[in-house]
């Protein structure tokens, strides 16, 4: 794939994220679109490209997630009407709903007792973190996918402002996954300090230094932006 890049004629770079740097040669970037997916069918509209249900199962799994399943407030009335068009079109939410939110490997269930029993709360339980080491995949069986969404577990505690997830890549590099449940905690401009990026609500980065030098200066950024929030909020 980097000898495809390297050697391209052109790289189109279409991205739904705010701090998306338009790194390519043609840049669409639209922060106000719920998904990359979204932006990609109302391209194969105005193109008048054919849309197969393969396609249409495609795309209405790549809003979904990326919406937190409708719940993010990326998500506007065009995105259901997007989705709408997209059911219209072949994608079985059935199958979908199935394979990407109700189908877990017994490895993923192991991941997740031991979020449950590892997960730390502070602040007064605004702020929810939880590392995974490599002796966590290694003890269970679970791979990289099966993280996916299990930040959205502590995001979920009811006083919980900005969850965080701490995975180990390597030993000295971590990658930091953040969710903000407040308009007003922007978890993109945190991410951004980190050399990161995303979305107001969901954001990552990778981060190099020991993981008690990591934790401290995200849960220190994630608690100044707490503090401007007004004492009613």
């Amino acid at each position: 794939m980097v000898d495809s890049i390297t050697e391209r004629k052109l790289l189109i770079n279409i991205d739904h994220h705010p701090s998306n740097t338009r790194y390519g040669d043609l840049n669409w970037i639209a922060s106000n679109a719920s998904s990359s997916g979204e932006m990609i069918f109302q391209l194969m509209k105005a193109a008048r490209w054919p849309v197969t249900a393969e396609i249409a199962d495609v795309l209405f799994t790549a809003i979904s997630t990326d919406t937190g399943s409708f719940q993010y407030p990326s998500t506007s009335p065009d995105t259901f009407q997007t989705a709408g068009e997209l059911v219209k079109r072949g994608a079985s939410i059935a199958r979908i709903c199935d394979e990407v939110y109700q189908s877990y490997s017994l490895s993923r269930v192991r991941l997740l007792r031991r979020v449950y029993n590892q997960f730390k709360l502070t602040d007064e339980n605004q702020i929810a973190y939880l590392w995974l080491k490599k002796s966590d995949y290694s003890k269970t069986g679970a791979t990289r996918e099966d993280t996916e969404g299990l930040i959205d577990h502590i995001r979920a505690i009811e006083p919980v402002v900005v969850a965080c997830l701490f995975e180990e890549v390597e030993p000295g590099e971590t990658r930091i996954s953040l969710r903000s449940k407040h308009p007003d905690v922007n978890v993109n401009e945190i991410a951004k300090l980190f050399g990161g990026g995303g979305h107001k609500a969901a954001s990552g980065a990778r981060m190099e230094g020991s993981q008690l030098s990591v934790q401290r200066k995200v849960i220190s950024a994630i608690r100044k932006a707490l503090k401007t929030l007004s004492p009613e909020e």
